[in-house]
Formats: C-alpha cells, structure tokens, sequence
C-alpha cells in the first residue's frame, strides 16, 4: 500500500480493515459459490443460498470474477491465497476462452443456458470489453499459467487479438459501425456510426 495512506492512523485502520474483509469475507464467498464442482457457474445464489441453476450464466459476471480474482491474485503477497485466488480466476479463464466463446464470429456470447448453450447469438460491446480487459489484468494469462484455453481454442490474444485495442462490430445491418475498446482501460474510447 502507497506510503500516504499509512500515514494517517485512521487511513491505515480502514484499509487493513477492508483487506481483512476482503480475504476473509468476501473473496473466500466467491470462492466458495460462484462455480460448481465441474467448473461451471452456478445459477444464482438465492438469500439462504440455494441456488436456482434455471437461470442465464452472463459472460459479463464470468468476466468480472476472472478480472477481480486476477487483481487479488496479482496483489497477494501470501503463496497459498495466491494460489487460491488463482484456482479462481482459471475457472473463469476456462469458461470465457470455453462455452462462452463464439468460435464462429469472435468474442463471447452475452448469457447462456444451464446446459453452456448460447441464449442467443447476439453480442454486447460491454462483455466483450470486460471480457477483454479480465484476461488482460496484468497479464492474467500469463502470471497464471493460462496460455490456452481447455479445449485447445486459442488465449485471450486470439478470442480479441493482440494490438492496443480491439475492434468489436456491432450488427450487421450494412456496416452498423465498430467499436473500439481499448486493451489498457477495457473500456469504450470510440465508436463510428454511419450517417
């Protein structure tokens, strides 16, 4: 943590406190709920946490667990949690370069059924940038050892490619436009539009 923040008591507090909760708390339930014995996402995780699995499996949530658990794994200094964290992200990873990737058109798809299958083909310019940018947090793949995808399909450099942004076509309605999401931010920088 920078030095200006462990100079104020109350500042130093306050981040120790939330780091705990962090690994202690919240992390640890992620861990523990987000993906099934096979790997798979669970459906949703209902108050008492039983879980309806008729629900759709979003690649935007796959993708912001990759990028969170990535972020933990990258600022964790204890080898064990790291190694946790990481088990993590890798199911995430998997699912992403796996039953989320549209092997015909690129990306990934935007939801899925229980059964892995795609809901629909249509793409979401929002999920394939957060997809993008959770593979990419500092180079999850590879700090990580996830260089390929399970079924042989290719890393995130081939699911997005590899320059300094991406560009994602959004319909195909006669050159609807492209949008570029930039690999650094995984955000939108720019998008053309035909008049």
């Amino acid at each position: 943590m920078p030095e200006r923040f462990t100079s104020d008591p109350q500042l130093s507090e306050l981040r120790d406190r939330a780091a705990a909760e962090l690994r202690g708390d919240i992390l640890p339930f992620w861990e523990r709920w987000a993906f099934d014995h096979d790997g798979w996402l669970v459906g949703s995780a209902l108050d008492d946490l039983s879980i309806d699995e008729d629900v759709p499996r979003h690649s935007v949530i796959i993708a912001r667990i990759l990028w969170t658990f990535a972020a933990a794994a990258g600022a964790e200094q204890d080898v064990e949690r790291r190694e946790r964290w990481l088990v993590v992200g890798r199911k995430a990873f998997a699912l992403l370069t796996g039953p989320c990737r549209d092997t015909a058109s690129g990306g990934v798809f935007w939801s899925l059924d229980a059964s892995q299958r795609p809901l629909s083909d249509r793409k979401q310019v929002y999920a394939q940038a957060v997809s993008r940018r959770g593979g990419n947090e500092e180079s999850f793949e590879g700090f990580s050892g996830c260089e390929e995808s399970q079924d042989g399909a290719g890393s995130f450099v081939e699911l997005f490619g590899d320059g300094g942004q991406v560009g994602l076509v959004v319909g195909d309605r006669g050159g609807l436009g492209q949008v570029l999401a930039d690999q650094a931010v995984g955000g939108l920088v720019g998008a053309t539009f035909p008049r």
